[in-house]
């Protein structure tokens, strides 16, 4: 009986750190004043809604890019709104 609950224990560990996997999520910031996530366009202002909406998990690695003629006025929606969603 010990071993079958040692066992259960360690399958049930290893789903959960399979399910909060690190990912490297890329938003582009585009000149247009909008994101794009995965192929989604999206207003800066709610990248974080949207990337919690995905699941990415929060130990995920986001990177921004931005387009050569964008303003920093976008950029800095998509990283606050990055920052309040955790």
């Amino acid at each position: 009986m010990r071993v079958a609950w040692i066992i259960l224990g360690i399958i049930v560990s290893g789903t959960s750190s399979l399910a909060r996997a690190q990912e490297n999520v890329v938003v582009r910031v585009l000149a247009n004043g909008t994101c794009d996530i995965s192929g989604t366009n999206v207003a800066c202002a709610e990248v974080g809604m949207k990337l919690r909406s995905m699941h990415v998990p929060e130990n995920s690695v986001i990177g921004l890019q931005g387009d050569l003629t964008v303003t920093y006025a976008p950029v800095a929606a998509a990283i606050s709104s990055i920052k309040n969603a955790g």
